[in-house]
């Protein structure tokens, strides 16, 4: 109103107030009205209250923005009002539909006018405006007197609230709409998660489309083999079964496309195929999606121009998303019925194949079971030529004339099936470079390989006539009828093989009677030779045997021990024992026993073998066994035997025992002489092997165990032999050079203690027995858990014998200092759980 203030004349001023006043009272009236006509009948009584005539209309501009046509009137022939059909930018309405105010003093001078009342003077038409597009015009006539500016400033400010409350009104009613459609969808879903597959569920999605969503004429439209077919529709019922190429028409578009679409007037689209008749004037299509790959398209039409809008398209689309969903879930149930059903009757043909003994001659029945079990129009069955490797025609259904044909390996979809033992499907052979035909006018093709234990003896087919016929389910049921084809032709080979076999092997019996009896005699020789010569075997590889384990080992013990178990073992003895004459007393002593006189009162056998080393005896075998049980002249032989080698053994491993006796009592005597060079240092070694002994005793170490630790803590300082007087018997701490030559014993001593391999880890022990626990000892500078275990108990031993020991530059430590300097230098130094144990073993001695 304001850009009008300037061009009114003063003496307007106080009547275009009034008329403002009045206006603000009319307009709190479009205010709450809840349907469109209501509020178009309202913004008509306010015209007609505030500029005193009865000669109004709204006009709407039509989808395409071309056409105008009237919503609601006043004043007007309804008939013509019904026929009205105006143009945007033809007469003075049509020319405000294209954006500016329209105002005509006088008619009957305007050359665009368009009569519309008898008498009119002059015509008011303002644009309604929503958003910077023009929607509607509001329009009013005078057959008075002409309007003047005033009147069109006053019109054009109503004009602009009409057209906000025309839009509130909208925006208002399209929200409860799409509640309700919603509302609707949500039934709809419910409705199908509860429908049945097939066909019937089609027609339920037809009927949801109409009822719950308010589309009359739908099509559902799904992919087959490449193509788009109308399965179902409603309200166009003549176009099922039309088949689209993706791209083609409307949906085909839609298809390719991905998303929905809304054509508002088909006419003016040359994509459009009008399938369901005439009539058909808006299209609206939208995919059908699963997993992002769209199934088909749902498709309504509408005679009127503009019918749907985009919430048609919201709500459309949604319940597309649903159709989709309820079609895979009724497609996957269909495809476990019918995988089911198919299962069953390639489980029947199986048991009619596993039935007949007669196979190979009622393949075609059987066959021709299969082709109606799984649906298919034909199959061969081509058998391996064993001699030429070729593929043979064997038994074919559907295929003509086809038996004994050859097929090479490698050639065609079954020669590469044969070639590869892989199965193929070829969902159009005319793609196929090698494919050979097997019927006039084939398009698809399926093999599968024949495998009996790995080994190729055939390849099942079939074609059809229709390009992409089979699926991957198709295959897969075909392989399996193929593997029970492939068994039971294995089988029926194998059970006509048995029978030929058999028929040979009754004629061969009445000959094989005849030299049994021949045989029986020679079997009874056979068998007595056998048995005694078993004997014989049996007690020379128990010698042998025997003999290997007495004298593998030269532990006197144990030497003594396998002796005792070999022998009673050999001649089933029920104890026995071994003496030994001592060498001081000359009297027999008892070694090792095993076993035990099962009944003391019962009479027994005694055995007595006596053991020589040349003309010298040594001892005595003692064995004792059942009276009854008498020893014969073979075993008496084998335990003289036996006792010759066991008395080497025993012999050998007396003579082991000297020897490393002497080698300890010679190592200790040297540690002895080492240690008598220094009268401060004289009985260490033997005090920090029984420490060291005592220690490991406390930490819970097997009598073996702690023998190793006595004996390496007894030759810890054998290596000072190589450390010469000036140094060793110093009466002054020791300078630098001087301790880096005594860091050298731990390696002189491993040097000599290293090639007595009796000795086993001694030397290893000895060795690391300076090393720190934190890792600053010598000689390798070894750190925790790398220095040996034993080395680590001498450690503690020996440094405590060295502290509670006089030296000639220091006094001895009392056995508390001692142990205090030991906690101290715990974890340092030394090992902490050693020194714990050791403090205990010593708190233990003391108390």
């Amino acid at each position: 109103m304001q850009k009008y203030k300037d061009v009114l004349p003063g003496e307007c001023m106080p009547q275009l107030a009034e008329k403002l006043a009045i206006l603000n009272r009319a307009l709190r009236r479009l205010i709450g009205a809840g349907t469109l006509p209501e509020l178009e009948e309202r913004i008509l009584d306010v015209v007609e209250e505030v500029f005193g005539r009865d000669t109004a209309a709204l006009l709407e501009v039509a989808p395409g923005g071309r056409t105008l046509r009237i919503t609601a009137s006043r004043g007007y022939d309804p008939a013509a009002v019904a026929a009205y059909q105006g143009r945007v930018g033809e007469g003075i309405a049509g020319m405000a539909a294209l954006g500016e105010p329209r105002l005509v003093e006088d008619v009957r001078r305007e050359a665009g006018y368009i009569p519309a009342v008898a008498g009119a003077v002059s015509e008011m038409a303002v644009p309604l405006v929503v958003e910077g597009r023009v929607t509607g015009v509001l329009d009013i006539e005078s057959r008075f007197e002409a309007f003047d500016a005033g009147d069109m400033a006053l019109f054009t400010a109503f004009a602009e609230h009409a057209a906000w409350a025309l839009r509130h009104l909208d925006a208002t009613l399209r929200s409860q709409e799409r509640a309700r459609r919603m509302e609707l969808l949500h039934r709809a879903r419910l409705a199908l998660n509860e429908s049945e597959g097939g066909d019937g569920l089609l027609d339920r999605i037809l009927d949801l489309a109409k009822d719950a969503l308010g589309f009359d004429s739908v099509a559902i439209l799904l992919e087959e083999r490449r193509t788009l077919v109308v399965r179902r529709a409603r309200g166009r019922e003549d176009a099922e079964g039309l088949r689209l190429a993706p791209g083609q028409g409307i949906a085909g578009a839609v298809f390719m496309a991905g998303r929905g679409e809304i054509v508002a007037d088909v006419d003016a689209d040359p994509r459009h195929i009008d399938a369901g008749g005439a009539g058909e004037r808006c299209e609206m299509a939208v995919p059908m999606l699963l997993d992002g790959a769209v199934i088909g398209v749902l498709d309504a039409v509408s005679a009127t121009p503009g019918a749907f809008g985009d919430l048609d398209l919201e709500i459309f689309t949604a319940f597309a998303a649903q159709v989709a969903s309820a079609l895979r879930q009724a497609r996957h149930v269909d495809r476990i019925r019918a995988q089911a059903r198919r299962l069953r009757e390639i489980q029947r043909a199986g048991h009619a194949l596993n039935a007949r003994r007669d196979l190979e001659d009622r393949l075609d029945e059987i066959l021709s079971a299969a082709v109606e079990a799984l649906g298919l129009e034909r199959v061969a069955l081509l058998m391996v030529d064993t001699i030429t490797r070729d593929l043979v025609v064997h038994s074919a259904v559907g295929y003509g004339d086809i038996i004994g044909k050859r097929i090479p390996v490698g050639e065609g979809v079954t020669g590469k099936v044969a070639e590869t033992g892989v199965p193929a499907w070829v969902e159009d052979v005319r793609e196929h470079p090698g494919y050979l035909e097997g019927v006039t006018g084939g398009r698809t093709e399926m093999a599968v390989p024949l495998r009996v234990f790995g080994e190729l003896i055939g390849v099942l087919d079939t074609e059809s006539p229709d390009p992409y016929a089979f699926g991957p389910e198709d295959l897969e049921l075909l392989g399996a009828f193929g593997d029970q084809v492939a068994v039971a032709l294995h089988n029926a080979r194998l059970i006509q093989g048995l029978e030929d076999a058999n028929a040979r092997m009754v004629e061969n019996m009445e000959e094989m009677g005849r030299l049994n009896w021949e045989l029986e005699s020679y079997a009874k020789a056979i068998q007595e030779a056998n048995h005694h010569l078993g004997i014989q075997v049996r007690q020379l590889t128990a010698i042998h045997e025997a003999g290997q384990a007495i004298t593998s080992s030269l532990d006197l013990n144990r030497t003594l021990e396998v002796i005792l178990r070999t022998t009673g073992g050999i001649v089933n003895a029920s104890a026995g024992a071994i003496k030994l004459i001592d060498e001081e007393t000359k009297e027999f002593k008892v070694k090792a026993a095993s076993g035990k006189v099962v009944d003391p009162g019962a009479p027994f056998q005694k055995l007595d073998l006596p053991l020589r080393i040349g003309d010298k005896t040594i001892g005595v075998f003692e064995l004792f066994r059942s009276a009854g049980d008498e020893m014969d002249e073979t075993e008496r032989k084998m335990l003289e035997t036996l006792a010759s080698q066991a008395s080497i053994a025993i012999e050998n491993a007396r003579l082991f025992e000297d020897t490393q006796r002497t080698y300890y009592e010679t190592l200790r005597s040297l540690a002895k002489a080492i240690e008598a060079r220094d009268d401060y240092t004289r009985g260490h070694s033997e005090r920090v092997a029984e420490l060291s002994l005592a220690t490991a005793r406390g930490l819970g170490l097997p009598d073996a165990e702690c023998s190793v630790i006595f004996n390496s803590a007894l030759l810890h300082d054998i290596g000072k032999i190589g450390v010469r007087d000036a140094v060793l018997l110093s009466e002054n701490p020791l300078t630098p050079a001087e301790m880096e030559i005594i860091r050298k014993h731990p390696t002189y001593s491993n040097t000599i203690l290293g090639p007595l391999k009796f000795l086993g880890q001694v030397a290893e022990y000895v060795k690391y027995h300076h090393e720190s626990w934190d890792g600053t000892g010598y000689p390798k500078g070894l750190k925790g858990e790398e220095i040996p275990y034993y080395s680590r108990i001498i450690t503690v031993a020996d440094a405590y014998d060295a502290m509670t020991s006089t030296r000639p530059y220091r006094k001895a430590k009392t056995h508390e200092e001692a142990l205090a300097e030991l906690r101290r230098m715990s974890g340092k130094q030394f090992d902490p759980k050693i020194v714990d144990a050791f403090a205990r073993v010593m708190s233990v001695g003391r108390d």
